[in-house]
């Protein structure tokens, strides 16, 4: 299996707002062939997940709030992801256009144009928040909508939640996390962690239980 690698601004842009295709190589009478498949959006999906309905092209609306009760993680995601979305735009001295996918998209495209601190990777505070500059501000945001998105959107595969306690809120109960794609986030104070934190939330549940120090 291969190591994906981390996307950069426009990866996430592009997944959450555009369809995207996947390609998978395997071997037929000794001959390499590919198999591609074709996902839509991830705000469409995540449109989906809280009422299953047709995907369409021209976005995702903004969700409505009164769904079953089944759906509420899903709810939840969506409408935080299209309110952080449209206050950067007017952050930025644009107007919300009303639609979570066209609201993503243009900030996006703003991102590029703003002060830039000139470092590789971003500052963060001792919460992990980033302090640096409206660029890397603006790429920190849109990855925690794309973490949620691809979290919350695989309703065919659960996330695991552990009878743990979020490291950052301390609610319990509260984590998703997918293990092989080694995302996760809490669904009460909205932390997140990828591939270059999920160790220190692994560390975190398993000394809260009990695991670390024991011997093998």
């Amino acid at each position: 299996m291969t190591t994906r690698r981390r996307l950069d601004l426009h990866d996430l842009v592009r997944e959450l707002t555009e369809p995207t295709q996947h390609r998978e190589l395997y071997m037929r009478k000794r001959k390499p062939r590919y198999h591609t498949t074709t996902s839509p959006p991830l705000l469409v999906q995540l449109d989906d997940a809280i009422e299953p309905k047709p995907s369409v092209d021209t976005g995702t609306p903004r969700p409505a709030t009164s769904r079953p009760s089944a759906s509420i993680e899903a709810i939840d995601t969506a409408n935080l992801i299209d309110h952080e979305a449209a206050q950067w735009l007017r952050h930025l001295g644009q107007d919300d256009p009303g639609n979570a996918i066209t609201c993503v998209r243009q900030v996006g495209a703003l991102a590029i144009s703003q002060d830039h601190c000139g470092r590789r990777t971003p500052h963060r505070d001792g919460r992990g928040k980033v302090t640096c500059c409206t660029a890397h501000r603006i790429e920190a945001d849109i990855r925690r909508w794309w973490n949620w998105a691809r979290i919350v959107t695989r309703w065919d595969l659960p996330a695991w939640s552990p009878d743990n306690t979020c490291p950052l809120c301390g609610s319990r109960g509260t984590l998703r996390i997918r293990l092989v794609e080694k995302l996760a986030t809490c669904i009460d104070c909205r932390e997140t962690w990828d591939d270059t934190t999920i160790g220190l939330l692994a560390d975190h549940i398993r000394t809260e239980n009990g695991e670390l120090g024991q011997a093998s």
